[in-house]
């Protein structure tokens, strides 16, 4: 019996009616529901679900027949199982690398990027970088500084750190807590809560040279850029 046929009956034993699956590799939308009726619901589930355990094979089910007893566990236990096979699948080939923009106006990130991997992951992370967003938002009271899109083995910095406003300690550490995440995957507790800054990020993430100078520098001048 081949995985999706087992994970086809494990679900089915859950739901009691017929589900027909599609198997995908989406990059976002991991879990839809194409159709669903009296006698049977179409489903289209990334292939990271095929292996999953049993609580999130009942949380799928729960989602399916679309009932609301204990709607935001469930779909905590479909998050967290997301989170957490996310580095399993690597889909960076399908970047347009002629679209990533690494050098700025006063900071290239490729060379601070090379700096911190040597320097702290011993030059073993492969990463792609780029800037993102527009130097002066208009509304600068949302703006996250980076981001690290896993399946696509990609940082992403906010264009407004491309300033000499900011030292080049605090958006080091920007790109270093963001090539971070590439090092310490998120992690489970006991009780199943995905953690995707825990103990040993927090730990890791201290180790940085000037970490408290960076914090104290956001601290104090937060004000100034979030508006």
């Amino acid at each position: 019996m081949t995985d999706v046929c087992q994970f086809q009956k494990r679900l089915e034993k859950y739901l009691q009616f017929p589900c027909l699956l599609k198997i995908n590799e989406n990059r976002s939308t991991m879990i839809h529901l194409l159709e669903r009726n009296r006698k049977e619901v179409r489903l289209s589930i990334h292939k990271m679900f095929l292996d999953a355990p049993e609580n999130v094979i009942a949380a799928i089910a729960h989602y399916l027949r679309g009932t609301r007893k204990n709607r935001s566990l469930y779909d905590q236990e479909i998050k967290n199982y997301i989170h957490i096979n996310l580095e399993r699948f690597d889909y960076s080939h399908l970047l347009n690398k002629q679209e990533l923009l690494t050098q700025g106006v006063f900071y290239d990130l490729e060379k601070i990027y090379h700096d911190i991997n040597h320097q702290y992951f011993n030059s073993s992370l492969d990463l792609h970088l780029t800037w993102f967003g527009k130097r002066w938002a208009k509304n600068r009271s949302r703006i996250v500084f980076g981001q690290y899109l896993t399946t696509l083995k990609l940082v992403k910095i906010h264009r407004m750190l491309d300033d000499p406003f900011f030292p080049e300690f605090f958006v080091s550490f920007i790109l270093y807590h963001e090539m971070l995440h590439a090092h310490v995957p998120a992690t489970l507790d006991e009780r199943g809560k995905c953690h995707i800054h825990g103990r040993a990020f927090k730990e890791q993430e201290k180790k940085f040279r000037y970490y408290r100078e960076a914090i104290a520098w956001e601290r104090a001048n937060k004000d100034k850029f979030f508006k």
